[in-house]
């Protein structure tokens, strides 16, 4: 569904670009992801038996009615983009990590703009230790440069100087916290720690960026932004939907609407 492909761009950063190889299946799993079956969709993936819970009347037409809402304005058009972009790059992540034991990710946001940091995981060492921490900003966007410079820059920048390091603890003790245990508190300290910490750009790239000397325009001045020789700090997720960014997601939009109405 998802075919993902690591580019290393000299010094600057790792960009984890991807395909989507089956759209209908996309679309289902969006559904399950927009129903609160994020559980679910994380065994599927890693190739479990699980079974979502049933569906209910009130929450499927709830969903169309914000789903719709695309239709009504080019600030709403934008909203639901954003929400399903962050459910794609969901996605990504999950299938990029399917074979390791040791993460946890963080469900998607349940509705269109919410505020927050857009995804975030934790990948433990099989100590249960922090390996690493990846927070993720996702942008669909038909400016991929401008929108990186203007909007996740500061982010990152902000996140590096502690603005939120309290938003990290949180959600880092919420995803494993019960998990380890009494253990949780022998590495709470580190969860702060910049050196842990894996940044990720998920965003959808045009077209002039698709070779590597057009990528690394794209993310110039990641590292002075992300600084220090741990190339792996500075990651990136990027989609090209050959600069057709509103139809694709139209599409889209409608594919996850005709699932979720044959539900009813």
């Amino acid at each position: 569904m998802i075919s993902t492909n690591s580019k290393k761009l000299d010094e600057l950063c790792y960009d984890f670009e991807y395909q989507v190889t089956d759209k209908d299946e996309l679309a289902d799993k969006i559904c399950q992801l927009i129903l609160g079956n994020c559980g679910h969709v994380s065994k599927v993936i890693k190739g479990l038996t699980s079974t979502p819970r049933e569906t209910d009347k009130k929450t499927i037409e709830a969903l169309i009615q914000q789903l719709e809402k695309r239709d009504n304005s080019d600030v709403d058009r934008y909203k639901v983009d954003g929400w399903l972009f962050q459910m794609i790059s969901w996605l990504q992540l999950a299938y990029q990590y399917k074979e390791s034991a040791f993460f946890f990710q963080q469900a998607p946001h349940p509705q269109p703009s919410m505020h927050g940091i857009d995804g975030f995981a934790v990948k433990l060492t099989s100590c249960n230790t922090i390996e690493r921490i990846v927070i993720t900003e996702d942008k669909c966007t038909e400016d991929a440069k401008a929108t990186i410079m203007n909007k996740v820059w500061p982010e990152f920048r902000g996140m590096e100087k502690g603005e939120k390091n309290n938003a990290i603890f949180q959600l880092t003790e919420a995803l494993i916290g019960y998990q380890l245990g009494e253990q949780f508190e022998s590495i709470q300290n580190d969860i702060v720690k910049e050196k842990y910490r894996q940044y990720r750009v998920g965003i959808t790239r045009q077209v002039t960026h698709n070779s590597d000397d057009g990528r690394k325009k794209l993310f110039r001045g990641y590292d002075k932004i992300i600084s220090g020789n741990d190339i792996f700090r500075r990651t990136a997720a990027t989609i090209c939907l050959d600069d057709k960014e509103r139809e694709w997601m139209s599409d889209l939009q409608q594919r996850v609407l005709n699932k979720l109405k044959s539900y009813i």
